[in-house]
């Protein structure tokens, strides 16, 4: 009797450690923590200041979504350091405006065809949202801004306040500003794709000529032209007026 109980308390024994055994291997893994591999748009492209025009590198950069449309999504840094396009891979969705993202794709330095200046672009990319928040920052121009080579300055925002030299009314309205930067004068477009920010112009911009006007949007070129291109009536308060 003593033995069979002694085989019964080893079978339930044995029994007991190979069920923790299987327990153990069959635990889940366990998420591997984030290895914090983005890195800021300007720590990303200083290193192709130096290479050639048409140089890439794979990188994955972390910023805040500023515009949207199509298949190009513009992000700057968090500090508003540098902005930069980003063409994404087919199937991506756009991302909302606002939110901070990471991602990845083929860094480009290359130069904008007829417009004379060298600047960096990702492509092929993809991304995931952020589980963070931030708040986009408008530049004020500086010569930087200005720049013809390594422009990390493009699709960043700014703000600031012209005086209204010129304006276009059409298909194509805009705005020619005199922007003091610095100890000088520079010459900047007003520009919008936004239909309000077009009628407006259209409809009353003749009366701003020779004033001053305070506007905000990011920083492009095109062709001859520095732009401050308008994202919609929220980039010129005049319009709530």
């Amino acid at each position: 009797m003593r033995k069979y109980l002694l085989v019964v308390v080893l079978v339930v024994a044995a029994l007991f450690v190979f069920n923790a055994c299987v327990a153990e291997t069959q635990k889940p893994e366990e998420e591997t923590p984030s290895t914090g591999s983005a890195t800021a748009i300007y720590n990303a492209i200083e290193p192709l200041f130096s290479a050639a025009t048409d140089s890439t590198v794979s990188a994955v950069v972390k910023g805040i979504v500023i515009n949207a449309y199509s298949n190009v999504v513009q992000i700057e840094d968090l500090d508003g350091k540098a902005g930069l396009r980003v063409e994404l891979a087919k199937g991506e969705e756009l991302p909302e405006v606002g939110k901070v993202i990471e991602v990845g794709g083929t860094l480009k330095k290359y130069e904008k065809t007829n417009e004379g200046v060298v600047t960096f672009k990702m492509q092929d990319a993809t991304y995931d949202v952020l589980d963070e928040t931030a708040t986009p920052v408008f530049n004020e121009l500086d010569e930087a801004f200005f720049a013809t080579d390594n422009n990390y300055k493009l699709n960043t925002l700014v703000e600031a306040t012209g005086l209204i030299t010129k304006v276009v009314t059409g298909k194509y309205p805009k705005f020619y500003m005199d922007i003091e930067v610095g100890d000088a004068t520079k010459s900047v477009v007003l520009f919008s794709f936004d239909n309000d920010v077009k009628d407006w112009i259209n409809t009353v911009g003749e009366t701003y000529e020779g004033s001053n006007l305070y506007v905000k949007g990011y920083w492009s070129k095109y062709k001859d032209d520095w732009e401050i291109v308008a994202r919609s009536s929220e980039d010129i308060p005049a319009m709530s007026k």
